[in-house]
């Protein structure tokens, strides 16, 4: 039996071609609860059709997660514990598996930013280490965890399963409304980028001659990093998945401190700007339509939207079988 665990929006995107092709294999869904959103189960299990979590544990603080994920582990008793990505649920079920001494696979290993302050990248290097089943999604990915592995360790190159959920339902998505004319996407919400930076995104997208919609996560909107009203940014809260393609899919350039971002605009060849001082996924600036921008001023993210939008068409695609290669080796 496979359990599966999941704590953020992003993981259900990852985990769902791969619970999908499992579907003749006994699997259990657990959600801890760690960005519980009341909407969760309208966005993506009703309009995504995506398979409900079996298990709700409501638990956000890392001590309550470890206590609750320990006893559902220890209930079921799963052959393998499946985590995603590098959210603070991927490594407290990596640590309660690894108590109990069950094998644990992580999807999406090898990502690696080399940034020791970012919560991210202590999460997905000790996720790593305690895995005994790793996939990586992308080629560079797959390399690095090659040289990385310990003895116990298999690592299978899967592709990226989150591009098969694109690739699913992108063609819904273009047929959605989106806004008229042309028009930036902005997302900002990770704690090294404050009002200052904001308020460069603001000068930047004026100078580009550009609409905005913004995206104002919460942690965002807690810490004033979005625009006072102004007629041209349109600020909305995160919206449901197909919207979020649909605007992709029509802007001029992405603003954005997102990961999953820089592999969904590469993927579809929207231009994107990832406002960092690093990026754990090198290969979406070497072979996809992402430029990092460092110079978190109005002129650095001009110049980059600029160069981002050379790179329009250059894709960083896959194939829509990552979730079924995972699937064969769980299986």
């Amino acid at each position: 039996m496979i359990l599966h665990v999941l704590g953020a929006r992003p993981n259900y995107m990852k985990a769902d071609p791969v619970i999908r092709a499992l579907a003749d294999t006994p699997q259990v869904i657990v959600h801890t609860g760690q960005h519980y959103d009341p909407a969760l189960r309208e966005e993506l299990f009703e309009d995504l059709g995506m398979r409900t979590p079996d298990v709700h544990l409501r638990r956000g603080s890392f001590g309550g997660m470890i206590e609750a994920l320990t006893q559902e582990i220890a209930r079921h008793a799963p052959d393998v514990v499946v985590v995603y990505g590098d959210v603070d649920s991927t490594l407290v079920a990596a640590l309660a598996a690894d108590r109990l001494g069950v094998p644990v696979a992580h999807v999406e290993s090898g990502l690696r930013s080399h940034d020791w302050t970012m919560p991210e990248e202590r999460n997905r290097v000790a996720v790593d280490r305690l895995s005994h089943t790793l996939f990586a999604t992308q080629e560079d990915a797959w390399e690095r965890i090659q040289h990385e592995r310990f003895m116990h360790q298999t690592v299978h190159f899967s592709g990226n399963p989150m591009v098969d959920t694109l690739l699913r339902w992108w063609p819904v998505a273009r047929s959605r409304p989106r806004p008229a004319g042309r028009y930036a996407v902005v997302t900002l919400h990770r704690p090294e980028n404050g009002p200052e930076v904001a308020a460069a995104v603001v000068g930047a997208v004026e100078e580009l001659g550009l609409d905005a919609v913004w995206l104002v996560h919460p942690s965002a909107r807690a810490r004033n990093v979005y625009p006072e009203a102004h007629p041209r940014f349109d600020l909305r809260p995160p919206a449901r998945y197909v919207e979020v393609l649909a605007l992709l899919d029509g802007a001029e350039v992405v603003l954005t401190d997102s990961g999953g971002l820089q592999e969904e605009t590469s993927a579809m060849g929207v231009p994107c700007v990832t406002i960092r001082n690093n990026t754990e996924r090198p290969m979406t600036v070497t072979h996809g339509s992402n430029v990092l921008c460092t110079d978190k001023t109005a002129g650095g993210i001009v110049d980059a939207a600029r160069k981002a939008a050379g790179k329009r068409g250059r894709t960083l695609a896959g194939d829509g079988n990552a979730g079924a290669r995972i699937a064969a080796v769980l299986a």
